[in-house]
């Protein structure tokens, strides 16, 4: 459901501005990139999360997200989700 990702996508946002907690912020930015090699916000808020990576990822992070939002936007979702092993793999990194 469109909707729910675009939460999705808001509650991400909101996780890694502003928090004090550095270990939060960065697993935030980890989850913000397993979320984008999936599935990428609707149009209305497109442009939006476009700006926001552009601004606010961390500069080793900053051309992944971008290259998977547009992956997502032009190729669609991916119908397979994650396995367990590649979220373990992720949130270890």
């Amino acid at each position: 459901d469109r909707d729910v990702r675009d939460e999705v996508f808001c509650q991400l946002m909101k996780q890694v501005t502003g928090n004090p907690g550095a270990h939060s912020v960065a697993q935030g930015w980890k989850l913000f990139d397993l979320v984008l090699q999936y599935f990428a916000p609707g149009e209305d808020l497109s442009n939006y999360v476009h700006i926001f990576i552009r601004k606010n990822a961390p500069s080793y992070l900053k051309e992944k997200l971008k290259k998977a939002m547009y992956s997502r936007e032009y190729e669609g979702p991916k119908l397979i989700p994650p396995t367990v092993d590649q979220i373990q793999a992720l949130v270890s990194n």
